[in-house]
């Protein structure tokens, strides 16, 4: 089943969803897609996880606190997980920060920047999923790959590892 929903608006539903606002605590934020196909089943992995802005222009970062795992392209949510009570994750403490933004990959681009390359980043997963849906070859993966890695956050990286391992081992690089 293929759909013209992009990426970011299949994350804009999600996260404007009744039950989102309800199992996400008010304040964390939405962490890069994770793709896996279980079965016939596009899934999508969200982590989320806390942000806190400073004065010197370097925002806090904590660990990944809430995950959501939804159905592409419907946002059907699949599985809801907690970090903060989930035993994996026991020795995990969420109110300390982890790290900061900007890291050093993304250090010298502004906001505009920023979100112009996060903006480039979904059209990449767009044309990806795109390729899934059809007899396409994605001829973009070490593209996908080098821009994901630039943008994803290196303090969160074990927990993308952990949670979506498979993504993780074939798209960020090491």
């Amino acid at each position: 089943m293929e759909t013209k929903l992009t990426m970011q608006e299949f994350l804009k539903l999600l996260n404007n969803s009744e039950t989102v606002r309800k199992l996400v605590p008010l304040g964390l934020g939405m962490g890069l897609p994770m793709l896996n196909i279980v079965g016939d089943t596009l899934c999508v992995t969200v982590p989320y996880y806390k942000s806190v802005p400073r004065k010197d222009d370097k925002t806090l970062i904590f660990p990944t606190e809430n995950i959501i795992i939804a159905k592409w392209p419907t946002g059907n949510i699949l599985e809801f997980r907690s970090l903060r009570y989930d035993k994996e994750y026991q020795k995990i403490d969420f109110d300390k920060p982890v790290g900061t933004f900007r890291h050093e990959a993304v250090k010298q681009w502004n906001r505009g920047e920023y979100q112009k390359k996060k903006l480039e980043l979904y059209c990449m997963y767009d044309t990806f999923i795109s390729s899934l849906f059809s007899d396409e070859l994605y001829t973009g993966e070490e593209d996908f790959s080098e821009l994901l890695g630039m943008i994803m956050e290196p303090s969160l990286r074990p927990f993308y590892k952990k949670i979506g391992r498979e993504f993780y081992n074939k798209f960020v690089p090491a």
